[in-house]
């Protein structure tokens, strides 16, 4: 989980968002965005298929963060 915790802060910041900012763009709690980016709880499938839609990056980069290209390819 410590890659999600990596990726989701990353993706984040790539985007120049605040923690209640992308929270709101996923529809979740701002405790439970704080949550995901501190590896307290792993998104369900449901919320990991809207971060990635939202975010353009693939479910398996979030989790595994495999060859992991962040670029900022449209505004959110």
């Amino acid at each position: 989980m410590a890659s999600t915790k990596l990726t989701l802060k990353a993706l984040r910041t790539l985007y120049g968002l605040t923690q209640a900012q992308a929270a709101n763009v996923i529809d979740v709690s701002e405790d439970t965005w704080f949550a995901y980016e501190n590896a307290k709880r792993f998104p369900s499938a449901k919320k990991l298929q809207t971060i990635s839609e939202v975010f353009n990056i693939s479910m398996d980069d979030i989790i595994f963060k495999k060859n992991i290209r962040l670029n900022r390819s449209r505004e959110i």
